[in-house]
């Protein structure tokens, strides 16, 4: 049982931030926001992906993304990695090639100084992703 003396010398800030899609993307392809090896693997399908995009683009809220910033300055996803990563492929147009597999545990991609995108494609089958948006009048969103 911790006491609250063994909280002694720990500080905890928060801080709230809204972020853009295009520099959230941007800051996972330049490996500013981690995956730490605690999270659970991603599972989305295409239809969740085109569901959290409509939400996006119709000013639908979306849930927090939750980070803590680690020794190396990075962002560790604490919750939203399935929201950032599915974010990641829209922008990128590319997703996972289900035949390979069902779900992926990104801590353990490795990036070695390159970009999140050549990382992915080096060490993953992907098929490209297509979303094309209709609203209530059938015209095309984007």
């Amino acid at each position: 049982m911790s006491t609250m003396s063994d909280l002694k010398g720990i500080s905890i800030q928060q801080y709230k931030t809204d972020v853009g899609f295009r520099t959230l993307v941007e800051g996972v392809n330049e490996n500013l926001y981690i995956i730490p090896k605690y999270q659970r693997k991603y599972r989305w399908s295409k239809e969740q992906i085109i569901s959290l995009v409509e939400s996006l683009i119709r000013g639908l809220p979306i849930p927090p993304i939750y980070t803590c910033r680690n020794s190396e300055n990075q962002l560790e996803i604490l919750d939203g990695q399935q929201r950032v990563l599915s974010l990641f492929f829209y922008y990128i147009g590319f997703y996972l090639d289900r035949r390979e597999s069902n779900s992926v545990d990104f801590s353990e991609i490795q990036v070695h100084n390159i970009p999140f995108k050549e990382a992915l494609t080096s060490q993953l089958t992907l098929e490209e992703l297509h979303i094309q948006l209709i609203n209530e009048d059938e015209k095309k969103l984007m």
